[in-house]
């Protein structure tokens, strides 16, 4: 149900509000059309780093070029940085960073943690925005970032109204929220579909876009519909929401100016007037200009709705093209600027004068050669004005302008191209002199040293386990398997507290586990993503892994989580999975300076994974389905309704070559995790594993059943490891020898 509002005196509240329209561009014609379409900044990104591998980009000279037309417009520019980076190309960052930031960038978006702590020790001024890359779906985590140095929280786009109005109430945090554009079927961040299936990462900005495509003989069941949150715009901001996004870097600039230019109308009227009343046609001009499927009111006013679902056909209504776009539109030359206003002086014997003044009472006054007295044809007023009005192509506009030119003077064409000229250089750079700032060339080389030279003590803390280096866990998902396991000894397991809240595994049977198996450990594996509606269940866990003997761990998942770990008992070991990504030292850095063990990313190569500097707290999943995707949508539900149980493994679904990808409904969460179709194995690399000197090694079980999962433990735990008697034939090395691109 949609909430109303009763504000009191709304139109004096929310009149002095300053609302941030952030628009897409993937080059400089959308960078254009979102400056003529009204847009307060503009998102965008360099040839590598961004989340829009397949937009054409910005090369460095562009980049420089789209500041200072973004600046002259009194416009920002925020650079997508918002992928996760391999230790290798770490050190690339700081040179590829120094020409932004000297020449005024406005902000950045991240998604990798290392980046937090470099950019605030080598770009100072730059602020920094966390992208929804990051999953940040609570205000624990958004809290966690603002306290790292996070100026900006770009939210989940699965969140509700009314968990976008608590974070904002909750934190000091500048929010930005998606309001219009395509949405992924799962959680930005936590996708690794397009990566196994074909080496293609989402988390690197080269998605091949595996949800758009059928399954269970042709329906499109992880297709939605492309949002439109127009209609909402006034709870948004009464929200507290400060930055409004459109999707699109991959689309046309007509696309970029069409819905700019819409949502810039009715924000414009909501801060006017109070009260939005949006017409009919501008719904139906969004509609055909790239709408998946129909408008959709998204997660805003519903958790899971299989009316998002494009599930007879994943495509577009519209074009794109737009067919209202003035005819004095060009995206192929900069938009004007605002007013400028000129007044110039021509006086024989005295030097030419020129002055420009803008809207805002900036003006500069430059002075040119000596007007000389005509000896045959004298200058007129409309000649001079015609040449000083010329200023296309530089980005400005002279709308009105005054001479004081005497009767007779002679001026040659030349000597006005270059006064004009000059003056609006010189204009130019007072508008974009305060943008400049400098790089500490020696702050950020020794930085960079410190980081290739570290041997990572400075991040180290105690190890407070009792395992063998190098011994094998194992992570459960269902009672089965814990009925498996009754006969083995793993160095450690984890156990879901879903299992235990739920009554599945009762916590007297964790007490009986625990005492008869003396060498193994007993962590507790919190839920994938937390949100608001967990509140009651995730404070009952903390009690109950505070309160416990026989809890000797806990196994986090999202920052939120690790946020509640800062006062747990010192007895309580912290292991973060591998969703809380570190792909570099300064991300294992971030996460391990919270943290005890890490688990290492489930998309980098073995050979990635040594160029990390510490392993013996590091974790490595030598067997398991990787999750594919980690979604707010629901199989079960868009396939025959929510049965509302407490989860399990649905049917799975089939893609077009007939594997089945096993479906998992956490359903106390509602959420849902769908698995590889077959699991990652590396037990064939397993002496070569032995030698890099990782902490441990982690099973990861799914949806095996009692006996394959007693199979499993066996071969691991109790076998010499021969090939022959591996109990799984059907398996894939995943990103072993190759990591994702």
């Amino acid at each position: 149900m949609i909430p109303s509002f009763s504000i009191m005196n709304k139109t004096d509240v929310v009149k002095d509000r300053k609302i941030e329209l952030l628009a897409p561009a993937g080059d400089m014609l959308c960078l254009n059309a979102a400056i003529m379409g009204g847009a307060d900044a503009i998102y965008l990104a360099r040839e590598k780093y961004g989340a829009r591998a397949g937009a054409v980009n910005f090369g460095q000279t562009e980049i420089l070029q789209a500041l200072d037309l973004a600046h002259i417009h009194g416009k920002k520019i925020y650079l997508t940085l918002n992928t996760l980076i391999k230790e290798r190309e770490f050190g690339d960052i700081y040179g590829f960073l120094i020409p932004m930031y000297e020449h005024g960038l406005d902000g950045v978006i991240i998604q990798d943690t290392g980046l937090i702590d470099m950019l605030k020790s080598c770009f100072p001024l730059l602020p920094i925005h966390a992208s929804t890359q990051m999953t940040l779906t609570h205000e624990k985590s958004v809290n966690l970032l603002l306290q790292n140095g996070v100026d900006r929280v770009v939210l989940a786009r699965e969140l509700s109204y009314e968990e976008i109005r608590r974070i904002k109430e909750k934190t000091d945090a500048e929010i930005e929220v998606f309001v219009h554009g395509a949405m992924c079927y799962s959680y930005s961040g936590a996708c690794l579909f397009s990566s196994f299936l074909g080496g293609r990462s989402g988390n690197r900005g080269r998605c091949a876009g595996p949800c758009r495509l059928p399954y269970d003989e042709g329906r499109y069941l992880l297709s939605l519909r492309d949002m439109c949150y127009l209609e909402h715009i006034d709870k948004l901001m009464d929200a507290g929401v400060d930055s409004f996004k459109i999707e699109g870097r991959l689309k046309a600039p007509e696309y970029v100016y069409a819905v700019t230019s819409i949502y810039r109308k009715y924000i414009d009227a909501y801060l006017c007037t109070g009260s939005i009343n949006v017409a009919a046609e501008d719904i139906e001009r969004l509609g055909d200009r790239y709408l998946r499927g129909g408008k959709s009111g998204g997660y805003l006013f519903a958790h899971n709705d299989t009316d998002m679902v494009t599930i007879a056909s994943p495509s577009y209504k519209g074009n794109g093209k737009d067919a209202e776009k003035p005819v004095s539109m060009r995206f192929d030359a900069a938009p004007e600027a605002g007013r400028l206003h000129c007044s110039a002086c021509f006086h024989v014997k005295q030097p030419m004068r020129m002055t420009l003044l803008d809207d805002t009472g900036v003006s500069i006054t430059v002075k040119g050669d000596e007007v000389e007295k005509a000896s045959k044809r004298a200058a007129t007023e409309e000649e001079v004005k015609d040449r000083l009005c010329k200023t296309g192509g530089t980005g400005y506009k002279v709308c009105d302008i005054s001479l004081e030119l005497d009767d007779d003077c002679f001026l040659p064409v030349a000597a006005l191209n270059e006064l004009r000229r000059k003056a609006i250089e010189t204009y130019k750079d007072k508008i974009l002199g305060p943008y400049a700032r400098y790089a500490d060339g020696d702050k950020i080389a020794t930085y960079k040293s410190a980081c290739i030279n570290a041997s990572g003590n400075e991040v180290e803390k105690e190890l407070k386990t009792n395992r063998k280096h190098g011994a094998v866990s194992l992570a459960i998902k269902s009672v089965a398997q814990f009925d498996a396991l009754n006969g083995y000894d793993p160095c450690r397991i984890y156990i879901p507290y879903d299992l235990i809240y739920s009554g599945m595994i009762k916590k007297e049977r964790i007490s009986k586990y625990h005492d008869a198996h003396p060498h193994t450990e007993v962590y507790i594996r919190l839920p994938r993503i937390f949100r608001q509606r967990s509140d009651s269940y995730m404070d009952e866990a903390m009690e109950y892994i505070k309160g416990r003997n026989d809890v000797d761990g806990i196994l986090v998942c999202n920052l939120e989580e690790l946020s509640l770990c800062s006062d747990l008992p010192g007895r309580i070991k912290v292991i973060t999975d591998h969703d809380l990504y570190v792909w570099n030292d300064r991300s294992y850095a971030y996460i391990r300076s919270m943290s005890d063990e890490v688990t290492a990313p489930l998309e980098l190569s073995l050979n990635e994974l040594q160029d990390l500097s510490l392993h013996k707290d590091m974790e490595l999943v030598i067997y398991g389905r990787a999750p594919l995707m980690v979604s707010a949508g629901c199989v079960q539900k868009t396939r025959n309704g929510c049965n509302k149980s407490y989860g399990g493994f649905a049917d799975p679904i089939t893609d077009r070559y007939g594997k089945k990808e096993p479906v998992y409904t956490a359903c106390l969460h509602c959420y849902n995790e769908i698995y590889n179709s077959v699991p990652t194995s590396y037990h064939k690399k397993l002496e070569r594993i032995s030698r890099m000197g990782f902490a441990g090694y982690r099973i990861e079980l799914t949806d095996e059943d009692e006996v394959l999962t007693g199979k499993i433990a066996e071969y691991y735990l109790n076998n010499e490891k021969n090939d022959e008697l591996f109990p799984v034939s059907d398996y894939t090395t995943g990103h072993m020898d190759k990591g994702a691109i």
